[in-house]
């Protein structure tokens, strides 16, 4: 789990607010094309050499659940006389390009900055995650959900990229504590959905953010306030 304990006090007022896709990157000449195959070779007892995220932060807990997924872990890497370098994207993109690694595992918006400088200093291959992994992030961290049309990155994203890659999605989403009074959820609920011009300025990443499906794709429970809102404007029935 990404906390040690729940926190069941958290609600949500909608989503969503940004979109991010984990990329596992491999280079072109290891021939790992799928999750699945990298996995194995794992197992198989095979070195390989990867960048990972920061220890503290959220996208090392994601990272490990698709890990466990598959059966392995990071320790299996090292077990195996393999390296695992825990890196910010900066050092990522020298640690690929410097070839030091041939994996990197990154969690960012389209395009990602990293990702780009990455795939144009290497031949590369953006490796897929099979539906069910998928499925099993949204169950467990509340990602995205594959009916929700987004849980790939678009061919054409990166260089070389010429298929839609499946992977694992998560989107922001605008939290409040449960105790904050309906009136006051209410009517920040109405000013986010009536100003979305303003919303829009303040980060590109807001555009993702549409009123009427607002109260949709988001992994907490609706706040009673914002819940008023979203049925009171015809949204949600």
């Amino acid at each position: 789990p990404v906390y040690k304990k729940a926190n069941p006090d958290v609600r949500s007022l909608g989503g969503i607010f940004g979109i991010y896709h984990i990329h596992v990157l491999g280079a072109k000449d290891k021939g790992i094309t799928t999750m699945a195959q990298l996995a194995d070779m794992i197992k198989a007892g095979k070195k390989i050499r990867l960048a990972a995220p920061m220890k503290g932060t959220s996208d090392l807990p994601m990272m490990k659940t698709i890990l466990g997924f598959y059966g392995i872990s990071l320790k299996d890497i090292e077990k195996a006389g393999g390296k695992v370098f825990h890196a910010v994207y900066s050092d990522m993109v020298s640690l690929y390009k410097d070839r030091h690694v041939d994996f990197v595992f990154t969690h960012l918006g389209l395009p990602g900055a990293a990702i780009t400088e990455m795939t144009m200093s290497r031949d590369s291959f953006l490796i897929s995650l099979s539906d069910a992994c998928i499925d099993h992030l949204h169950k467990e961290l509340g990602t995205l959900a594959r009916d929700s049309g987004r849980s790939f990155i678009p061919k054409g994203t990166y260089k070389g990229q010429n298929v839609d890659v499946p992977t694992v999605v998560s989107a922001g989403e605008l939290i409040i504590n449960k105790d904050v009074p309906v009136n006051i959820a209410y009517t920040i609920t109405k000013i986010i959905c009536e100003n979305t011009d303003e919303l829009y300025k303040i980060s590109p990443a807001n555009k993702n953010f549409k009123p009427e499906t607002g109260w949709k794709n988001v992994a907490l429970p609706l706040h009673p306030g914002a819940e008023k809102y979203y049925k009171a404007v015809g949204f949600m029935k």
